[in-house]
C-alpha cells in the first residue's frame, strides 16, 4: 500500500508539471499566424488562471501579466494581436492596480537610447497597446483622476513618435469618448486632449479631425468656442471650412492613411449636412490634376457618401466629372500598371451605387439620369468595357416598365443620330461602332422582365430595328451600309425573344412579315430594300405569304395546335429569306409540300371515315418531313435556327411517332457510314461568337498514345495483345477460366524467362505518353456539334411525358453513342450532353402510356445492357455507371407497371419473376465466371430498391458468402451486398413478413455456415488464410441485421455470439475489424475480455506456431531451403526484439533518473527562476524555460508509456546493466 501511495503521488506530480508546462507553451502559441490557435491558447491560459485556487495564483498572474505585456513589444503583428487580446480579457477578469500595471509596463517595455529604430518603434507600439487595453477592458474607469490623466498623456506622447502611431491612439480615444460622460470628460480628458488636437487648419491632420468630429457630435458645447477660435467657424462642415477640410482629407503622407476610419465617419456627417454639393464640387476641383493617393481618397469618400446619402434624387450628382474621367483612365490601365487596388476601390464605388439605386425610394427618373451620365460625357458609351464592371446592366435591371420605355428612346436617338455626342470640346457625331453598341443595348431591353407582357410595344421595337436595317428612306438616311448590315444582325438576334406563349411570338412575327410585305408590294421595292431577293427567294416569299394568309383565316376559325406550329414556321423561315436565301427557300419549299401532304391526308381521312385515333400511319409522312427539316436547320450551326426549332418542337412532341424518333436517333448512330451532313446544302461554316460555344473550342489534350489511334480497331488491338500474352506464357497461357497458374510449381529460371517474354509482349503495345492526339478535322467537329444539337430534340421529347416503349428504345442508341464518345477523346462535348440526357431519361416517372412493354421486352433489354460491357474491359468500366442506372430504370418501370391498376395479376407475377431470374443469372455469372465484367455497382443499386425481386438475389448471395469455389475477394463483395440489402430499412419494414418467409431457409443455412466457419478459426487460429476485410464485412453484415427491422429473424444469435466470444480470445483483429466487433459485441451483449488475457493468448499462439514449425522441420515436412530461410528470419526477429526491449529498458532507467528532480517543480518555481535570470539574460531565459518545459513534457509522456510496457520487457528478457549518464 505504501509503494502504491508513493507511486500515485509521483504520477500526480508528473501530471501537474505536464499541465503547467502546457500552460507555458500557450505563450508561444499566442504569436501563431492561425487565429483559431491563438484564440484557443488564450482561452486555455485564462481558464487555467481562473481555475487555479492555490496560494501561488498571485505569482502566476503576475508572471502572466509580465509575459503578455512583453509580447506587445514584438515586431510580429500576429504576436501583438494574440497578446493584446489576452491582455484585454486578463484585465477584465482580474483586478490589477494601476501601480502593478505601471510597474510591469515600465519593466518590460522600457525604451532606451541603445535600441535600434525598428525596436524603438515596436516598444512604443507596445506601450500604446498596453494603455489602450486598460480602456477597452474597462479598468481605466477604476483608476484615479490623476492616473487616468497620466495614461492619456503617455498615449499622446507615444503617438507622436511615428506618424502612423496616432491612428491607434485615436481609436482608443474614440472608444473612451463614446462611453464617457460630459462632466467627467470636461474635467479629466479634455484638458489633456485639447492642447493636442485643437490646432489651426494648417496644422491639422486626419486623426485630429476625426477626434474633433466625434467630439462635435458627443459634446458640442465643450468645443464650440474653441472651434471658432481655431478653425474660424463653430461648425466644421460649413461653407467656410470646405476648402481646408478637403485639403486635410486629400493630402495624406502615404496610402496607409486610406485605411483610416475617419473617412467613413466624416463622409457620413457630410452626407447629412447642407454643404454636400459644395463639398463634392470642391473634391472634384482638387483632382483636376490628381495623384494616385488623392484619387483613391476621393473614391473612398464618394463611396461612403453614396451609402449614407439621404436624398435619392442626388445620386447622379455624386458622380463628378473629373472623378469619372480619371476613373475610366485608371481602370483602362489597371492591368498595364499592375494596380489591383484601384480596381478594388472602383468596384466598391459602383457596388455602393448599385446598392443605393436598388432602394425602392429611388425613382426611374433618377436611375435614367445615372445611366445617361455614365454613357455620355464625362462618361462614355463603352464605359462598361472601360471599367470592366456591368454597372449599366445592374441599373437597367431595376427599371420599371415606364423606365424601360423611356431609356429605349434614348438608345433609339443614338442609333438614328437624332442627338449629338457631347465631348470635352463640344459636340460631335456618333461613330458607327457606338451606334451599333447602342442598338445592341436597345435590343437587350426587349428581354427585360418588366416588359414581358408588353407584346405590342416589343413588336413596335422589332419593327424599328427591321426598318433601320432593311429599308432605305428619309428616316434611315443617317444609316450607312456597314451600320445597316450590323443592324440586320441585331434584328435576327432580337427575334430570339423569350415570349411566355407561342401565340405571342406568332403575333409579333406576323406583324413584322406584314410590315415587310408592305414594302415588297410596291413597284420600286428594289430601290427601297437594302437586301435584294433573287428570283427563287422572291417566288418563295410570295407563295409563303399566300399560305400565311390562308393559315391565319383557318386559325381564326379553328385554332388547331398543328396549324399554329406550321404558321410559326412559315413566318420564321420567310424572315430568313433576307438572311440565308438559298437555305430558307429550300426549307420553305419542303415545308409547303409537307403542309400540302398533311392537308391531303386529312381529306382522305374524312372521305374514308378513319377515326382521329388511327391516324398514325396517315400522319407519319408529314411529321417525318418536319423532323427532317428540323435536322436540316440544326445542321446550319446558327443559334437563331436552333432556337426556332427548340421553340416549335415541344408543340409537335405529341405527334411524334416511333419512326420519327428513330429518325433523330439515326443522326447519333456512330455506326452509320453515311454522314448526316452530307446531304445538306453547301454553306460556309461561319463561326458566330454567340451561337455555339462548343463549336469554337479546340480539343487538344495529352493522350496516352503518340499517334492518331484508330479506336474502331480497339478490339483487334486487344486480341493481338491477348495472343501475344498467351504466346509468352506458353502452355500456361491456355488455362481455362476455372484454372489458374500455380507459381509455386515454377523454378526461378522459368519465372525469369516468362518475365522477359511478357515484357517483350507488352512492349509492342506500349503507349507513347509524350505524344498528343491529332487535332479533330473541321468536318468531324461540325458533325460532333450537330449531334449535340440533335440531342436537344431528344431532351425536349423526354420532357413531354413520352410513351415508355419509346423511352426504352431510345436507351440503346444513346448507349452506343456513349461508347463511341469514350473511344474518341474529341467527342467530349457530345459525351457531356449524353450524360445530361441519361440523367433525365433515368429519372423519368410519368409516361403517356405503357403499351407494348412486357416481361419479354424488359428481359431482353436488361440482357442487352449487361452484354454491352462484354466487348472490352476498359469500355465496360467506363460505361458501368450508365449501364447500372439504365438497369435500375428498367426495374423501376416494371415496378410502376405492376403497381398500375389496369395490369393483370398474372402479368405482374410473370414480369417480376422473369426479371428477378435474369438478374440472378447475371449475379451468378459475376461471382463464378472470370470473363464476366459486369459492374459491382449494378447489384449495389438494385439491392437499394424497394423491389421484392431482390429476395432471389439475397438468397443467392447467402450461398456465395461461404462458397469455397468463389474467390475470396468476391465472397467479400457478396457480404457487402448483403449489408446494403439489410440497410434498406424502408423496404424491410414494408415487406417484413414476406422477407422472413422467403429468406428463412437461407438465413438458417447462413447461420450454420457462419458458426462452422468461426469455429474452424477458433480451432486453428493461425493456419487459416482468412482476410481481415472479409471478417470486417461479416461483422458489418451481422451488425446491420441486428440493428435492422428483421433482428428477430432466423439467425442463431446465441450460437453466433458464443463462437464470436471464443474467437475474440484467440484471434487478432485489425483496427477496422476491432471497431466493428466492439459495436457487435455491445449489441449482442457479449462479455468484454481483459486485453492482457488476449495479448497473453496471442503470445501463446505465436509460441505454439513456432513449436509446430520446429516439429515440421524435424519430420522433414519442410524443405531444407525453407527450413534455412525460416531459421534466419526467426533469428533476425528474435535479435531485433531483444535489442528493442533492451533500448526501452535503458531509456526508462535514464528518464527515471533524470525525472527525479523534475517531479517537484511547480509553476511558481519556474516563475521565480525566470525573474531571477531575467536581469542578466533578458528574454533568452524565458525561451529556455519554454524549451525545457517542452522537452520535459515529452520525457514525461515517454516515461508513462515505458512504465506500461516494463512488465512485458522483464518477462521477455533480462537486460544487461547499462551505464547511463545523469
Amino acid at each position: 500500500m505504501a509503494k502504491q501511495t508513493v507511486k500515485s503521488g509521483k504520477i500526480k506530480k508528473i501530471k501537474t508539471f505536464a499541465k503547467k508546462s502546457q500552460v507555458l507553451e500557450c505563450f508561444s502559441k499566442l504569436s501563431h499566424k492561425a487565429v483559431n490557435l491563438r484564440a484557443k491558447s488564450g482561452v486555455f491560459l485564462l481558464k487555467h488562471l481562473e481555475s487555479d485556487k492555490s496560494e501561488q495564483k498571485t505569482i502566476e498572474e503576475k508572471y502572466t501579466l509580465n509575459r503578455i505585456i512583453r509580447g506587445l513589444g514584438s515586431s510580429n503583428e500576429n504576436a501583438r494581436a494574440g497578446y493584446y487580446s489576452v491582455l484585454v480579457a486578463l484585465l477584465s477578469n482580474n483586478k490589477f492596480t494601476f501601480d502593478q500595471l505601471n510597474e510591469s509596463i515600465e519593466k518590460n517595455l522600457k525604451p532606451s537610447g541603445n535600441n535600434p529604430k525598428s525596436e524603438y518603434a515596436d516598444i512604443h507600439m507596445g506601450l500604446i497597446l498596453s494603455y489602450g487595453a486598460t480602456i477597452r477592458s474597462g479598468v481605466f474607469c477604476t483608476f484615479s483622476e490623476s492616473q487616468q490623466k497620466e495614461i492619456i498623456e503617455k498615449m499622446l506622447s507615444c503617438g507622436k513618435k511615428r506618424s502612423y502611431f496616432f491612428l491607434a491612439v485615436t481609436m482608443f480615444l474614440v472608444d473612451l469618448i463614446e462611453k464617457d460622460e460630459e462632466v467627467h470628460f470636461s474635467k479629466i480628458i479634455w484638458p489633456v486632449l485639447q492642447l493636442e488636437i485643437t490646432q489651426e487648419w494648417s496644422n491639422q491632420n486626419i486623426n485630429y479631425l476625426h477626434l474633433l468630429v466625434i467630439l462635435k457630435s458627443r459634446f458640442p458645447n465643450i468645443i464650440k468656442k474653441l472651434l471658432k477660435s481655431k478653425l474660424g467657424h463653430e461648425d466644421i462642415f460649413s461653407v467656410a471650412c470646405i476648402k481646408p477640410l478637403c485639403n486635410v482629407l486629400l493630402n495624406i503622407p502615404s496610402n496607409n492613411f486610406l485605411l483610416n476610419p475617419a473617412y467613413a465617419r466624416i463622409s457620413e456627417e457630410i452626407a447629412k449636412s447642407d454643404v454636400l454639393h459644395e463639398f463634392i464640387n470642391e473634391l472634384d476641383q482638387n483632382i483636376i490634376k490628381t495623384t494616385r493617393n488623392k484619387f483613391l481618397a476621393v473614391t473612398i469618400i464618394l463611396t461612403n457618401v453614396i451609402l449614407y446619402l439621404k436624398g435619392s434624387s442626388q445620386i447622379a450628382e455624386m458622380i463628378p466629372n473629373n472623378f469619372l474621367l480619371h476613373l475610366q483612365q485608371y481602370c483602362k490601365n489597371v492591368v498595364k500598371n499592375n494596380d489591383p487596388e484601384v480596381m478594388e476601390k472602383a468596384n466598391h464605388f459602383f457596388n455602393a451605387l448599385a446598392l443605393t439605386i436598388k432602394n425602392p425610394e429611388v425613382t426611374d427618373n433618377t436611375k435614367i439620369n445615372c445611366i445617361k451620365r455614365l454613357l455620355t460625357y464625362p462618361g462614355h458609351i463603352f464605359i462598361e468595357k472601360n471599367i470592366k464592371i456591368k454597372i449599366i446592366q445592374q441599373i437597367t435591371a431595376t427599371l420599371s416598365t415606364d423606365g424601360i420605355k423611356e431609356i429605349s428612346e434614348f438608345y433609339k436617338n443614338i442609333v438614328t443620330a437624332q442627338i449629338k455626342k457631347k465631348t470635352n470640346k463640344g459636340y460631335d457625331s456618333w461613330h458607327n461602332a457606338e451606334r451599333l453598341y447602342a442598338s445592341q443595348m436597345f435590343a437587350r431591353l426587349l428581354s427585360h422582365p418588366s416588359v414581358r407582357n408588353e407584346i405590342e410595344w416589343k413588336t413596335e421595337q422589332l419593327k424599328f430595328i427591321c426598318h433601320q436595317g432593311f429599308i432605305k428612306d428619309d428616316e434611315t438616311k443617317n444609316v450607312g451600309v456597314e451600320l445597316a448590315a450590323s443592324l440586320r444582325e441585331t434584328f435576327y438576334h432580337s427575334l430570339d425573344l423569350k415570349f411566355s406563349k407561342l401565340e405571342h411570338l406568332r403575333t409579333a412575327l406576323a406583324v413584322i412579315v406584314r410590315y415587310l410585305q408592305s414594302f415588297l408590294s410596291q413597284e420600286n421595292c428594289a430601290e427601297i430594300l437594302r437586301v435584294s431577293l433573287c428570283s427563287e427567294a422572291l417566288e418563295a416569299w410570295q407563295s409563303t405569304i399566300k399560305q400565311i394568309q390562308k393559315l391565319e383565316e383557318k386559325i381564326v376559325k379553328k385554332n388547331e395546335p398543328t396549324l399554329v406550329v406550321f404558321h410559326t414556321l412559315f413566318l420564321q423561315m420567310s424572315l430568313q429569306l433576307f438572311n440565308e436565301q438559298k437555305l430558307a427557300a429550300t426549307s420553305l419549299k419542303e415545308l409547303l409540300q409537307c403542309y400540302k401532304n398533311k392537308k391531303e391526308e386529312k381529306k382522305k381521312k374524312r372521305k374514308s371515315g378513319i377515326e382521329e385515333s388511327n391516324l398514325e400511319m396517315e400522319d407519319i409522312n408529314w411529321i417525318e418531313v418536319v423532323i427532317d427539316l428540323f435536322l436540316n436547320l440544326l445542321s446550319q450551326n446558327s443559334l437563331l435556327l436552333r432556337k426556332i426549332v427548340n421553340c416549335v418542337f415541344p408543340h409537335l412532341c405529341k405527334d411524334l411517332t416511333t419512326s420519327a424518333v428513330h429518325q433523330i436517333l439515326a443522326v447519333l448512330d456512330p455506326k452509320n457510314e453515311t454522314n448526316p451532313l452530307s446531304n445538306s446544302s453547301d454553306t460556309e461554316d461561319d463561326e458566330d461568337d454567340e451561337t455555339e460555344i462548343l463549336a469554337e473550342d479546340e480539343i487538344e489534350e495529352d493522350s496516352t498514345d503518340g499517334e492518331d489511334i484508330d479506336y474502331e480497331d480497339n478490339e483487334t488491338v486487344n486480341d493481338k495483345l491477348r495472343t501475344a500474352v498467351r504466346k509468352a506464357l506458353g502452355d500456361d497461357g491456355e488455362q481455362t477460366d476455372n484454372e489458374s497458374i500455380d507459381l509455386n510449381e515454377m523454378n526461378e529460371n522459368e519465372a525469369m524467362e516468362i518475365d522477359k517474354a511478357l515484357a517483350q509482349a507488352f512492349k509492342q503495345f506500349k503507349s507513347n505518353k509524350g505524344g498528343k492526339i491529332k487535332k479533330q478535322t473541321k468536318e468531324a467537329e461540325t458533325l460532333t456539334h450537330f449531334r449535340v444539337r440533335a440531342l436537344d430534340l431528344i431532351e425536349i421529347y423526354l420532357d413531354s411525358e413520352p410513351p415508355l416503349l419509346t423511352c426504352l428504345e431510345i436507351m440503346i442508341p444513346l448507349l452506343n453513342t456513349y461508347e463511341f464518345c469514350i473511344k474518341d477523346e474529341h467527342q467530349k462535348p457530345l459525351q457531356d450532353r449524353l450524360e445530361s440526357c441519361f440523367k433525365k431519361l433515368t429519372s423519368l416517372k410519368k409516361f403517356s402510356s405503357t403499351d407494348g412493354v412486357n416481361d419479354e421486352v424488359l428481359n431482353t433489354l436488361v440482357k442487352s445492357l449487361v452484354e454491352k460491357g462484354s466487348k472490352s474491359t476498359l469500355i465496360a468500366q467506363e460505361m458501368s455507371d450508365k449501364t447500372s442506372k439504365c438497369c435500375v430504370f428498367i426495374i423501376k418501370c416494371s415496378i410502376s407497371i405492376c403497381e398500375a391498376s389496369e395490369t393483370a395479376q398474372q402479368i405482374r407475377k410473370k414480369l417480376k419473376k422473369n426479371l428477378a431470374q435474369t438478374l440472378t443469372d447475371v449475379l451468378n455469372s459475376f461471382f463464378k465466371e472470370k470473363s464476366c465484367i459486369t459492374s459491382f455497382t449494378l447489384f449495389k443499386n438494385v439491392l437499394e430498391l424497394n423491389w421484392s425481386g431482390t429476395l432471389s438475389l439475397v438468397s443467392k448471395l447467402y450461398d456465395i458468402v461461404f462458397d469455397e469455389s468463389v474467390k475470396p475477394f468476391k465472397r467479400s463483395q457478396a457480404s457487402e451486398l448483403l449489408t446494403i440489402f439489410y440497410k434498406n430499412h424502408r423496404f424491410l419494414k414494408a415487406e417484413s413478413s414476406k422477407i422472413q418467409r422467403k429468406l428463412q431457409g437461407a438465413e438458417v443455412k447462413f447461420s450454420e455456415d457462419l458458426i462452422r466457419f468461426l469455429q474452424s478459426l477458433v480451432d486453428n487460429p493461425k493456419q487459416s488464410l482468412v482476410r481481415e476485410k472479409f471478417l470486417t464485412n461479416i461483422f458489418n453484415l451481422l451488425l446491420s441485421i441486428k440493428k435492422g427491422p428483421l433482428s428477430d429473424g432466423h439467425l442463431n444469435w446465441e450460437g453466433v455470439g458464443t463462437v464470436l466470444s471464443k474467437y475474440r480470445v484467440v484471434g487478432s483483429f485489425s483496427r477496422d475489424a476491432k471497431s466493428v466487433y466492439n459495436q457487435l459485441s455491445h449489441v449482442l451483449n457479449l462479455r468484454k475480455f481483459d486485453i492482457k488475457e488476449i495479448e497473453r493468448n496471442d503470445k501463446n499462439i505465436q509460441q505454439e506456431s513456432d513449436s509446430n514449425v520446429e516439429n515440421l522441420q524435424e519430420n522433414g515436412d519442410i524443405s531444407e531451403n525453407e527450413n534455412l530461410e525460416t531459421k534466419i528470419e526467426k533469428k533476425k526477429k528474435k535479435n531485433h526484439s531483444k535489442s528493442k526491449k533492451l533500448k526501452k529498458q535503458t531509456q526508462f532507467e535514464r528518464l527515471q533518473s533524470n525525472s527525479e528532480g523534475l517531479i517537484s517543480i511547480s509553476f511558481s518555481k519556474a516563475n521565480a527562476m525566470e525573474s531571477e535570470i531575467l536581469s542578466d539574460n533578458g528574454d533568452k531565459s524565458t525561451n529556455n524555460i519554454v524549451k525545457n518545459s517542452t522537452k520535459i513534457n515529452k520525457s514525461v509522456d515517454k516515461l508513462g508509456k515505458i512504465k506500461r510496457r516494463k512488465s512485458e520487457s522483464k518477462s521477455a528478457t533480462t537486460p544487461k546493466k547499462v551505464k547511463t549518464k545523469n
